[in-house]
């Protein structure tokens, strides 16, 4: 019995050994996970973006001939400056134009300017921004705070200059006229060609002595700088007011009573457009403007 189990145990061990699976065949079954190290990691390639250049801030000039004005708009625009531009040169240029020239302005929009435009009356020009710097008409306030003067006693007796005979500033004159409250004691117009403004004031101070005449009315600021020096020279004991629409001098003794321009609120919107175009945010609407008539 010895001598055939060992045989018989050495076939066993040797079946055994020949059934079992290879350690390192893989299996058609076998669904375990490849490691780490099999897994293929696919990373972008890095490319170069180019970074574009910062864009240059604009050049802000101003040209005013108000000094008041022109205060005004630094205090709120410290960045700006108050020379003439070099119109050649390359770059964004913003400028505010106070009192220039027509020629002035044209150079500026040629050379391709952002013009901003502070004037008593428009300009439709498609690139400048118009800001008026005071109300278009003030004729009627002007004329009843000559009226109301005082010592001024119903009618006034008074001399008119006008552009023509056809302004509202004329027509308002006949109306107080009707009306009893002027005594016109003289009317010109820039239109006539027969004596000029100066010869017309000068003829009248001398035919109406000390006492006759109350007041003057100037339709335009040429004609009233004209009858304050007229004033000057006929050396007058009597006090005549000179009353004016869109005077810009400084004091004059003899100009008591004038539509004074809004430089103010002018200034103010001025500085907001060229910081809102600066910034190139939207522009603000200019602010309304109020009726200025003063009377020394």
């Amino acid at each position: 019995m010895k001598k055939l189990f060992v045989p018989l145990m050495g076939i066993v061990v040797l079946c055994a050994i020949s059934c079992a699976p290879a350690a390192n065949k893989p299996s058609d079954t076998d669904n375990t996970p490849p490691t780490t190290t099999d897994v293929i990691v696919s990373r972008p390639t890095a490319v170069s973006t180019a970074v574009p250049a910062p864009t240059p801030a604009p050049q802000v000039y101003l040209l005013s001939e108000d000094e008041t004005f022109s205060q005004a708009v630094v205090e709120q625009c410290p960045f700006i400056k108050q020379e003439t531009p070099d119109y050649l040169r390359e770059g964004r240029i913003v400028a505010v134009v106070q009192g220039g020239s027509d020629e002035q302005l044209q150079d500026l929009l040629q050379a391709g300017a952002e013009v901003i435009v502070v004037s008593s009356s428009p300009h439709e020009s498609e690139n400048a921004i118009w800001i008026p710097y005071q109300p278009a008409n003030l004729s009627e306030q002007l004329l009843d705070a000559l009226l109301a003067y005082p010592p001024h006693d119903t009618p006034v007796r008074l001399l008119g200059m006008f552009s023509s005979d056809q302004s509202e500033l004329k027509s308002l004159w006949n109306s107080r006229v009707d009306e009893g409250k002027i005594f016109a004691k003289g009317v010109y117009y820039s239109t006539d060609t027969e004596e000029t403004a100066e010869q017309w004031i000068t003829r009248m101070l001398e035919k109406y002595v000390d006492g006759m005449i109350d007041g003057i009315l100037c339709e335009t600021e040429e004609q009233a700088i004209l009858v304050a020096a007229a004033l000057e020279t006929a050396a007058r004991q009597d006090r005549i007011e000179v009353f004016t629409l869109n005077w810009t001098e400084p004091q004059n003794p003899y100009v008591l009573g004038f539509v004074a321009p809004d430089y103010a609120t002018a200034a103010v919107s001025a500085a907001a457009i060229v910081n809102a175009v600066v910034a190139e945010q939207p522009q603000p609407t200019p602010e309304p403007y109020s009726d200025i008539v003063v009377v020394k």
